[in-house]
This record gives structure tokens, sequence and C-alpha cells, in this order.
């Protein structure tokens, strides 16, 4: 009996994870039809069908929208001197976590519900991941708003530096000096490539930044939409609302048309 019970709970994880999440909501759904008029000696196994399910729908929430909290500062002297490693940090990491938010928020909750044997359990998960990813995107907001700090007084001094440097080259040409005018033509150029890279990155994080405030706003709406219809959404019965909720229910698709 043990044994049996073991191999019941080993094959429905391996279901879970391997098997179409289609075919495995119509099988709950047959097993749940049955559970009453089934043996005790099968009940257990049913129960683990019910565990494991639950299991794999918080493994998929927990890892498939998971979104970084990023921390590195960079000054601009380190992103003219390792560009790829900054541009990395700075941009590509924080386009894959945006992109793990709007997945996040983007969730079928309709459909996690339907594959859930507790509902009110399921929609807690998914509220406290909503709270989570915010929280984190925060933080992020906070290092992206620091980095462009130092990227303004960056631009700044290039700036600065630069329109100094052209004078006294200008200076060093007129008199006829190669030595020096190759040596402010140098330190020109290098003082507008500090300029032209933090420029570069400003723009680009100002987008990131603008991205995260926007992401932030649905989440918000929808995280408080969410928790003041509990009941309703797990019962998924009709809801009454005020206009201002509409588009955040309809991207939850909790709201239909007449014509739907």
């Amino acid at each position: 009996m043990f044994l049996s019970l073991v191999f019941a709970l080993i094959f429905h994880f391996w279901i879970n994870f391997f098997v179409d999440a289609k075919a495995e909501e119509q099988k709950f759904s047959e097993e749940v039809s049955t559970i009453k008029s089934a043996p005790k000696s099968k009940i257990v196994a049913h129960i683990w069908t019910a565990v494991s399910l639950n299991l794999w729908i918080k493994h998929k929430l927990t890892n498939s929208t998971e979104i970084k909290h990023l921390s590195d500062i960079y000054e601009i002297e380190y992103i003219l001197s390792n560009n790829k490693v900054a541009r990395n940090s700075l941009i590509r990491d924080n386009m894959l976590a945006l992109n793990a938010y709007r997945n996040n928020i983007k969730l079928d909750i309709k459909k996690e519900l339907a594959l859930s044997s507790n509902k009110a359990e399921t929609l807690e998960f998914i509220i406290n991941k909503f709270e989570y990813n915010l929280e984190n995107a925060e933080r992020n907001l906070q290092t992206l708003r620091r980095q462009n700090k130092i990227l303004f007084s960056a631009r700044k001094k290039a700036i600065n530096d630069s329109l100094r440097i052209k004078k006294e080259l200008e200076n060093e040409f007129k008199t006829w000096n190669p030595t020096a005018s190759l040596e402010y033509m140098e330190a020109y150029i290098e003082a507008k490539n500090r300029e032209d890279y933090a420029n570069t990155y400003i723009i680009l994080i100002n987008e990131i930044i603008s991205k995260y405030e926007s992401l932030n706003t649905i989440n918000k709406e929808l995280t408080k939409v969410i928790k003041q219809n509990k009941d309703p959404i797990i019962k998924w019965t009709t809801l009454v609302i005020p206009d201002t909720w509409k588009k955040y229910l309809l991207e939850l698709d909790l709201l239909f048309s007449e014509s739907k």
C-alpha cells in the first residue's frame, strides 16, 4: 500500500511537469468528479494529484516571471573601459527584468485559478507575487535614478572639459605647436567620447525608467482591483465596479462586453 502511494506521488509530479497544461486540467477535472465514488485506497492518490497540481502552479508562478533586483552603479570611466559589462548590466538586464515584469502583469489569472484546487490560496499567491515584483521594480528604479545622477554629472563635466580643451587646442594650433596640438586633440576626443556615452546611456535609462513607472502604475491598480474583489474573482461571478476600473478588469479578462 505504501509503495503504491509513493508511486502515485512520483507519477503525478512527473505529469505536472511534462504534460501539457490543458490535458492536465481535463485530467484533474475528471479525477475530481470521480473522487467521491473512489475506494478509500485510491483517495490518497487523488489528494496527491491536487497537491502536486497546486505545487506545479506555484512553481510556474514563481519561476516564469521572476524579476531581478539590480543594484550596480557605474562611473562613466568604468563604462568607457568596460562597455560590454556596463551595457549588459544597465541595459540588457533591465530589459530582461522589464519583460519578466510585463509577463507577470499579463498572467492569465482565470487559467491559473481554473487549474487550482485551492483558488483562494492561489489568488493570494498571485497577489503576493504582484506585490513582490512591485517592490523589486521600485528598488530597480532607485538604482537607475542614482545611476542617472552620476551620468548627468559626468556629462556636465565632459561638456565643460571639451569646451576648455577646444580653446587650448585652438591656441596651440595657432602657434604651430604640433606636439601640444596632438595632445589636446586626443584629450578633446576623449572628452567628447565621455559626453556621447553619458548622453546615450541617459537616453536609454530614461526610457527604461519610463517603462518601469508605467508597469508599476498598472501593477498597483490591478493588485488593488484583485484585493477588493477576491471573492467574486474566486467564484467568477458578476462584479459591480466603478468606471475607472474598467480597463484593468478588461486586461484581467474579468469584464466582458454584452456581445461576448
